[in-house]
């Protein structure tokens, strides 16, 4: 019971005392994440986005991306609601299926690559994603 106690207080109050008083008065835009990313991407279309594997990629590039991968996703019948489960590494991939299913008002069921086989298919099961997007490293798993 201490530990339990212990761990409580902890969570109710994890700042020592000697901090100061942390302000959580931070104005949020009532916009959706998409539409967030296409104004920043409007305005800085040539600024990178990314860096992975020696490579950059801009915004502007980074939002074609994201329009063909919705374009895709929408001719497989992806509409408002449905489920996409993605299972990729952190790379500009994993960016792009983010946006694309946003765009289209999908949600995003994101899988740890370091899952067993085990755990993952479970994850599946539950999820019932309408789409699977991975890489063919991870076809085996």
């Amino acid at each position: 019971m201490y530990k339990f106690n212990h761990y409580w207080k902890i969570m109710r109050n994890p700042y020592p005392k000697t901090l100061p008083e942390l302000q959580a008065d931070i104005e949020l835009p009532n916009e959706s994440l998409i539409g967030l990313f296409r104004k920043v991407a409007e305005n800085n279309r040539e600024k990178n986005l990314t860096y992975f594997k020696g490579k950059f990629k801009t915004y502007g590039l980074i939002e074609e991306e994201v329009n063909r991968l919705a374009s895709s996703l929408k001719n497989l019948g992806i509409k408002k609601g449905d489920r996409i489960s993605v299972l990729l590494p952190n790379c500009p991939q994993f960016i792009t299926t983010f946006f694309a299913t946003q765009s289209l008002g999908g949600i995003f069921n994101a899988i740890n690559p370091m899952y067993s086989s085990h755990e993952m298919i479970d994850l599946l099961s539950d999820c019932k994603p309408k789409v699977l997007v991975t890489l063919d490293l991870f076809i085996d798993k």
